[in-house]
């Protein structure tokens, strides 16, 4: 287990003991109290209700503090919503949850910080959105099982911003939209940062076909093209797909899910080559300096596939 300092906290990652239905299997050595559940509740427009459970525990609760994150993508980067910690409350309510839009998704995750070391840890991220029941689970899980062993492609999806702090290079107030292109502090997205941090995924692409079309102006090669991939991360439209062995970018132009009562399974969409001019080019994939693992964050178990980031190549390849 990694330990690092974290604003002066210590901070201890458990996304790899959680299990496929948000449970968290924290050490019995670290004698922590355990988030069991998370429910969430919508009552009013903009306002969403978040509480959790704990598992039957002999420590005192009281010694514990809750802290409230929320992002719109999975893994973050996360913006805290209580500033104090909650203690022996178990119930907060978002009075600023990004609501609007068809497609909108927010996602929370609990902090639970032990207040006499101010070690914290949290639960998986989690969304108001069914679940899969076991059926579900197995049918994703084979999804899964086929993009990594055989089918898949290893790719980063870039989840891209539709609420938060305005780009204070392009942005104008008083016009309410970008005042020039191509901004490196946005992406062109009108909000900082652009795009949430990057997250591993294997997606199956369809060939596409190669098209030149002449134009007033000149040629063009639209290149556009469906793709597949499992149930996490969930697309939406303007979300950006880096290929990692070819650097090829798409956006997400339309999605349609293959769902269980409702619930989504299986993730098809639509998508759009950029072309090699677009500021999309500059988005970090996450380059940690050695390795990339393209393990999915809804699965348990080692990752599938490790690439390595060759110099003079100036790409990802598999390992030798």
């Amino acid at each position: 287990m990694n330990y690092s300092e974290t604003n002066c906290q210590s901070r201890i990652d458990y996304s790899e003991l959680c299990d496929d239905l948000h449970t968290l299997k924290a050490p019995d050595a670290l004698k922590h109290i355990i988030i069991d559940r998370i429910m969430f509740d919508v009552f009013d427009i903009g306002k969403t209700v978040i509480s959790w459970s704990i598992k039957d525990t002999a420590i005192d609760p009281s010694l514990f503090s809750f802290f409230v994150d929320q992002s719109g993508s999975p893994e973050g980067a996360y913006t805290r919503l209580n500033k104090i910690g909650l203690t022996n409350e178990y119930t907060y309510v978002d009075t600023a949850a990004p609501t609007f839009g068809k497609f909108r998704r927010v996602y929370y995750r609990i902090g639970t910080r032990k207040n006499s070391t101010n070690e914290i840890y949290y639960t998986k991220a989690k969304g108001f959105y069914d679940e899969p029941d076991l059926v579900g689970l197995e049918i994703a899980r084979r999804n899964r099982l086929l993009l990594h062993k055989v089918v898949g492609v290893p790719c980063v999806v870039h989840k891209r911003k539709h609420w938060g702090e305005r780009c204070d290079n392009c942005w104008d107030d008083k016009l309410k939209r970008s005042t020039r292109a191509k901004c490196g502090v946005c992406y062109d997205t009108g909000y900082k940062d652009g795009y949430w941090s990057p997250i591993p995924a294997m997606i199956n692409f369809n060939p596409s076909p190669s098209i030149v079309q002449q134009t007033p102006w000149g040629k063009m090669e639209p290149s556009s093209n469906t793709a597949w991939m499992s149930n996490w991360p969930l697309v939406e439209p303007q979300d950006v797909i880096t290929e990692l062995l070819s650097n090829k970018r798409w956006v997400v132009k339309n999605v349609a899910n293959r769902e269980k009562r409702r619930v989504s399974l299986k993730q098809i969409f639509q998508i759009e080559e950029l072309d090699k001019g677009r500021v999309e080019f500059s988005l970090s994939v996450g380059y940690d300096g050695r390795f990339w693992f393209t393990q999915d964050s809804k699965s348990t178990g080692n990752a599938a596939h490790a690439f390595v980031w060759d110099e003079t190549l100036l790409a990802w390849k598999y390992p030798a």
